[in-house]
């Protein structure tokens, strides 16, 4: 059997192990949130297809917030709560 601890320096590559998983978590739920927002946008612009020639021009601009763009109003009004 091998054992978990032998000394100090496992402590500090446990440190490193954990705070390489935590950055790898916030990485991965920030793709997730970006491609969740990047889903939504494609699925309106494919509803702005349904929509009178006249409202088309319209509906497209409504869909063509950044998500850096996004994020910031969206942190704004967490922030103002």
């Amino acid at each position: 059997m091998v054992p978990l601890s032998t000394g100090s320096g496992d402590n500090e590559m446990n440190n490193a192990e954990s705070l390489l998983i935590i950055l790898l978590i916030i990485y991965i739920q920030a793709c997730s949130s970006r491609q969740v927002y990047d889903s939504i946008q494609h699925s309106q612009k494919l509803e702005c297809q349904k929509v009178p020639y006249s409202e088309y021009d319209e509906c497209i601009e409504r869909t063509n917030e950044s998500y850096d763009n996004y994020k910031q109003k969206r942190e704004e009004v967490i922030k103002g709560k």
